[in-house]
């Protein structure tokens, strides 16, 4: 077995930082070591660079965690190993040295192809929503409920079961005031679905905030309704998790264009404005 010694040199402070793996013997290590550096980057790190728009050293050996370390061949050591060593090769490089200088445009690239896409694929018209719904098994009378809640013309406590589940909540005045818990458990009341869950995406950490909010429908891939960034969208939880994952065009956004309302339209013959 072959023992790695990547040595982080960081110039300006002076200091040396130390990771060891321990991999079969192979005579182009910082090659490979770079290679699967560049893979981490372009796939599971891709967030992470957007994020942080680099990638140096010090985030190689912070983190990337040792399961993707271990799937390239190379196992950290972080204690005593019982193995037999044939040979040690070090590894010097600059710990500020920035890995995704070329990287990093392209995945921006991507990122902004997928929300072109997108909003050039998002659903804008209320009969292509209710046809999308239609043809997953919703009715007629579901779908137009959908459409005018997300247009606002629907007031969501006047869906069946809303006002139910709102006497249930623990200081309904309260929650009557939240539009968008009111909106959501609407939707749900119309789809008949089995309640307003949250999921994480791989944009965020455990330590962090649910940023997506669905109905559960049953199934992961069942069509429903999932909310991300603000937006609704008329497609599957997998599918929305997928796109998210691979920076991909996200299916079914909902962009209906909420209807212009004359003020004019139910005023009577008598309230005609006046001139001076």
């Amino acid at each position: 077995m072959q023992l790695i010694n990547l040595m982080c040199q960081d110039a300006e402070q002076d200091e040396v930082y130390l990771v060891q793996f321990v991999s079969d013997v192979r005579d182009t290590v910082e090659q490979d070591i770079r290679c699967a550096v560049d893979d981490y980057m372009r796939a599971d790190g891709a967030n992470q660079v957007l994020d942080w728009e680099n990638f140096t050293w010090y985030e190689v050996r912070t983190h990337i965690p040792d399961d993707y370390w271990e799937s390239q061949g190379f196992t950290p050591v972080h204690c005593g190993i019982s193995v037999t060593i044939t040979d040690i090769r070090d590894v010097v490089v600059d710990e500020n040295e920035d890995l995704a200088v070329d990287i990093l445009p392209k995945l921006q690239a991507q990122v902004e192809a997928a929300a072109a896409e997108t909003e050039a694929k998002a659903i804008r018209t209320p009969d292509d929503l209710v046809q999308r719904l239609l043809a997953a098994g919703y009715s007629e009378e579901q779908g137009q409920m959908v459409v005018g809640l997300m247009t606002g013309q629907t007031d969501p406590e006047t869906v069946p079961g809303v006002l139910e589940w709102l006497q249930q909540c623990f200081n309904p005045e309260w929650v009557r005031r939240l539009h968008d818990t009111m909106l959501e458990q609407a939707l749900n009341q119309a789809l008949a679905m089995h309640g307003v869950e949250a999921v994480r995406s791989d944009r965020v950490t455990q330590k962090d905030d649910p940023d997506i909010t669905f109905l559960e429908a049953g199934d992961t891939y069942n069509l429903t309704l999932v909310k991300y960034e603000g937006d609704w969208y008329c497609t599957s939880l997998g599918d929305v998790l997928e796109s998210i994952a691979g920076h991909r065009a996200i299916p079914g956004k909902v962009a209906l264009t909420e209807p212009d309302v004359d003020p004019l339209a139910n005023a009577g013959a008598d309230s005609q404005p006046s001139l001076g």
